[in-house]
C-alpha cells in the first residue's frame, strides 16, 4: 500500500486518543505529514497510550489497519520494508513467526527469544496449542 492509499485509511490525531479501537492493528504514525514510524499491536487503543508521552498531541495523526492477529508481523514487516520510515531501525530482520497458538494468536518465533524450545503452553491464554503460521506452510515470501 502506498503513502496516499495509508492516508485513505481511518484516523485519528494523537489528542484523541479515545478514538482508537481496542482490537489488532498495524498503524502508521505521521509527524507534520511524514510517516515516522510503523507498529503493531493487538489492541491499538492500549498501545496508544504508550505513544502518547512521546510524540506531539497536536501534530500528530496516526492512521490503523484492521488486522487479524496472526497476520500483524507479516503486514507490519511488509510495510516498514515497502515505506521505510524514519524511526523504525533500519536493517532489523523482518521474518515469519516460527508458531503461532491456535486460541489466541500469539506468534512464537525462537529467534526472537532464548529458548531454543517450543514453549508447552502459550504464555498468554496457556493453551498447549501450536500451529505452523500458513505464511510458512505455503512458502509465500514476506
Amino acid at each position: 500500500m502506498d503513502i496516499e492509499g495509508v492516508k485513505r485509511l481511518p484516523s485519528a490525531m494523537l489528542g484523541q486518543w479515545t478514538q482508537f479501537p481496542r482490537a489488532a492493528a498495524v498503524y502508521f504514525i505521521f509527524c507534520d505529514g511524514d510517516l515516522m514510524y510503523i507498529g503493531q499491536s493487538r489492541n491499538l487503543y492500549n498501545r496508544i497510550q504508550n505513544h502518547r508521552r512521546g510524540w506531539d498531541r497536536k501534530t500528530t495523526r496516526i492512521y490503523w489497519l484492521l488486522t487479524p492477529t496472526r497476520n500483524l508481523l507479516t503486514v507490519e514487516c511488509e510495510n516498514i520494508s515497502l515505506h521505510r520510515p524514519k524511526m523504525n531501525r533500519v536493517g532489523v530482520e523482518c521474518r515469519t513467526p516460527e508458531f503461532c497458538c491456535e486460541r489466541c494468536g500469539y506468534l512464537w518465533d525462537r529467534r526472537s527469544v532464548f529458548s531454543v524450545d517450543l514453549p508447552k503452553q502459550c504464555p498468554y491464554c496457556k493453551s498447549p496449542k501450536w500451529n505452523i503460521p500458513k505464511q510458512k506452510l505455503k512458502g509465500e515470501r514476506l
